[in-house]
């Protein structure tokens, strides 16, 4: 028998060590800032909120089962069919996120990759970017170490944010930015580099030359939407996948453990 102290604790404990791998997920996923710009906040703050609820439900369960029969003997049994109603929530709530999670990433990268610019949720992004690439291009503002030292610059949060963070983080240059191609195949212009798989940046004896940095006089040479798209779709539909399989295997869980309560009642 278990008496109240151990059952709520052993419960907690179980559940606590259950939820710890969707909410780090989903802190990582609000700490991440391309995740953070493009995607739905709603979603991992769902999978904290709805953890954190089922802790406090447990425990607002067990101290009502207790209450109510509280002269009867409680066994691992007891916990074990009060556990898996929480179990099998939890994994419903998984799942239920990590569909919209994937399909809202996969629209997203396709935004960035294919439709920069063009786009509704890319325009803004694109737009600030020309302006302070104009600026960045002026004879007085090329030596400049960042163009945020420049005439004419004016931050517009938090998209100059996310292109400095881009920059630095991703190590490129460009976003949404489009050149003329040349013919010319012995050039010191550097080279177009995209981070998208599949994507051709420049066709068979001809270069796109990449536009300098904004914050930096590096000058890379990999375009910031391709490392966007890339990383935004990798990070994401990674972490919407392994939630997917996670509640799956929260929800076997559950029907194993009350399958294990029937089979052990029917053997007394």
């Amino acid at each position: 028998p278990l008496d109240k102290s151990s059952f709520v604790t052993l419960g907690l404990v179980l559940l606590a060590m259950l939820c710890f791998l969707p909410v780090w997920d989903s802190v990582d996923m609000l700490q991440n800032v391309n995740y953070a710009f493009w995607g739905p906040p709603g979603l991992p703050l769902t999978v904290i909120s709805v953890s954190g609820l089922i802790l406090v439900f447990f425990f607002v369960t067990a101290e009502a089962f207790f209450n109510r029969w509280r002269n009867e003997i409680h066994t691992a049994q007891s916990l074990v069919v009060m556990s898996s109603l929480f179990v099998m929530l939890l994994g419903l709530v998984l799942v239920l996120i990590s569909l919209p999670l994937t399909h809202r990433t996969l629209a997203l990268h396709n935004d960035i990759a294919y439709e920069c610019g063009i786009s509704e949720v890319t325009r803004p992004v694109a737009l600030h970017y020309a302006d302070l690439l104009k600026i960045r291009q002026m004879p007085k503002c090329a030596p400049e170490a960042s163009v945020e030292n420049c005439l004419g610059y004016k931050e517009d949060p938090p998209i100059t944010g996310y292109l400095k963070h881009m920059e630095s983080e991703f190590r490129c240059s460009g976003f949404c930015y489009k050149a003329p191609r040349t013919n010319v195949t012995n050039t010191h212009t550097p080279r177009r580099e995209t981070a998208i798989s599949g994507d051709k940046a420049f066709n068979a004896g001809g270069m796109i030359a990449s536009p300098p940095t904004l914050f930096s006089l590096s000058n890379f040479n990999a375009s910031c939407d391709g490392a966007a798209a890339r990383n935004l779709i990798a990070f994401s539909q990674d972490t919407g996948k392994e939630m997917w399989y996670v509640g799956v295997a929260l929800i076997s869980l559950s029907v194993v453990m009350n399958f294990w309560e029937w089979t052990f009642r029917f053997a007394k």
